[in-house]
């Protein structure tokens, strides 16, 4: 009598993903969803860097003089627990009724944290790091998301990032804080300067080939995962080389909005662990970190040599494992990224970010890697990073 082999099995559930549409008129768009839910107050929460006379313009232009808007954009650089507070009590003293949010992974990861605790009557910092439950889609406002990056997929994540008041990161996620519609409109990244576009669409790379390839990955991520990796490798020099190719640009948010869908479903892995610690030492870019980060890492994680990472490989256009760090570096290079850490770094070196690697905050990122990082290999990497600034 055979025996039923388990070896290779690997259960994995993949729950409903937020709905996406690729237009080429994405506030029209957001009007009609939100006419269809008879939303009257519209609570807009935008990139600081977008011209706010115009998104409201335009925004109201859309949805028509009958729809009252408030638009917040007060925060600079990645999400702290005050400035997301602080959108939060504007929407409730605005009355919203619906959630838009326009911009980058901040933007976005700010908007699906307001538009879930809206109708608590509590603060966010109750709701970080799951200290309580979030109430379910259907007892929140309704959401919409436009990214004008390719790079964090906030639009079909679940996580949501924020500095707490001790400069630690935070979270707050679970799939009630993902939008209900994302819109992914190529006019709105055409505008992104081309070492922008170089350093987001390496993080939604780096995103999908980390789902691809970690402790925790299923064919149910890598679904999503592999079509990131090929849509990113074949998109993001062009999106970089022609900032008004709309194909290259809407290949790259489809690429975005894949790897994080993966990511939601399996976590990310060392490459990561390593740029949110950097980002805890000093400012740095969350894509330029990870990319550098990845570029060191990489031949630590290919040594594991798994089937999941020859398929990636092959993805990158890359038979053997062996040629992947090389094909990395050059393909960094025709991207123009520079090696290197900010000047804001130079006071600091790998001792100092080594307190930080070893938090509480990153080890999931870092035991989510198939071959576990011992403390010497994370000062080594450290090392090289500090290498370069």
């Amino acid at each position: 009598m055979a025996k039923t082999g388990q070896e290779g099995f690997s259960p994995f559930a993949v729950g409903q993903l937020p709905a996406f549409e690729v237009t080429g008129d994405s506030l029209a768009r957001a009007a009609d969803f939100f006419s269809q839910r008879q939303v009257r107050r519209v609570f807009i929460l935008a990139d600081p860097f977008l011209d706010k006379t115009l998104i409201l313009s335009r925004t109201q232009s859309a949805m028509g003089a009958d729809v009252s808007l408030s638009l917040y954009s007060e925060f600079s650089g990645e999400p702290k627990l005050a400035s997301v507070q602080s959108a939060l009590n504007a929407a409730r003293q605005h009355k919203a009724e619906g959630v838009l949010g326009i911009g980058g992974g901040s933007a976005l990861d700010m908007a699906k944290i307001v538009k879930s605790c809206l109708r608590t009557g509590r603060d966010v910092a109750d709701f970080v790091m799951q200290r309580n439950p979030l109430p379910p889609m259907d007892a929140q406002v309704p959401s919409v998301m436009i990214p004008t990056t390719a790079g964090t997929g906030s639009e079909s994540s679940g996580t949501n990032i924020l500095a707490l008041e001790n400069g630690n990161k935070g979270w707050v996620w679970g799939a009630e804080t993902r939008p209900d519609l994302a819109l992914l409109d190529p006019h709105f990244s055409a505008s992104l300067p081309a070492h922008l576009t170089a350093w987001t669409g390496m993080d939604a790379l780096i995103h999908a080939f980390e789902a691809a390839t970690n402790r925790y990955t299923h064919k149910g991520a890598q679904l999503y995962a592999h079509d990131a990796i090929r849509l990113s490798v074949a998109a993001l020099p062009d999106a970089v080389e022609q900032p008004d190719n709309l194909a290259a640009r809407t290949d790259m948010l489809l690429a975005s909005y894949y790897a994080g869908c993966a990511i939601n479903l399996c976590s990310t892995s060392i490459a990561h662990a390593l740029s949110h610690a950097l980002a805890r030492l000093a400012p740095i870019h969350h894509g330029l970190a990870t990319a550098l980060a990845f570029e060191v890492t990489l031949p630590f994680v290919l040594a594991a040599n798994t089937a999941e990472m020859r398929q990636a490989a092959m993805l990158f256009g890359v038979p053997e494992l062996t040629d992947l760090p090389g094909q990395l570096s050059r393909f960094m290079d025709r991207l123009g990224i520079e090696r290197g850490l900010p000047a804001a770094f130079a006071a600091f070196d790998a001792d100092d970010l080594m307190p930080i690697l070893l938090s509480e905050e990153i080890q999931p990122m870092r035991e989510a890697c198939v071959i576990y990082a011992s403390e010497a290999d994370l000062y080594r990497f450290a090392s090289r990073l500090f290498e370069q600034k």
